[in-house]
Parts: structure tokens; sequence; C-alpha cells
């Protein structure tokens, strides 16, 4: 099973439940799943597509999972 489906799926079961926290900020399922869906978005309208590869330099917080 693939990261994104156990997201989605969490999402289904718990989308109110706290997903991620990282210092004094919060994410419930769903919003945390909402954020991905929008970036991913933008992903592809900038024309990223399936097997690309795409790199990230970040300290370790919730950016970092979101990519």
């Amino acid at each position: 099973m693939l990261l994104a489906d156990t997201l989605k799926k969490a999402c289904q079961f718990f989308p109110h439940k706290e997903a991620i926290i990282c210092g004094n900020r919060r994410w419930t399922y769903e919003e945390f799943f909402g954020r991905l869906s929008r970036f991913s978005d933008y992903l592809k309208r900038t024309g990223i597509e399936k097997g690309d590869r795409v790199a990230i330099l970040h300290p370790n917080c919730h950016c970092f999972l979101e990519v």
C-alpha cells in the first residue's frame, strides 16, 4: 500500500482527528489531505508528471511531509 493510499483511508475514517503536529500548528487528516491535494494539483499544472523526480532540501517539519 502506498503512503498516499494510507492517508486517503485515514481521511475517510478519521477526518477530524489530528494527524500532524508541527510546533504550535495542528492539522486534521482532512485538512492535511486537502493541503496535499492542492500541492499535487500545483505540481501537475507546472508540468510535473508521474515518474519525474523532484528534490527537496528542507528542515524536518510539516512542509517536508507535504512534499
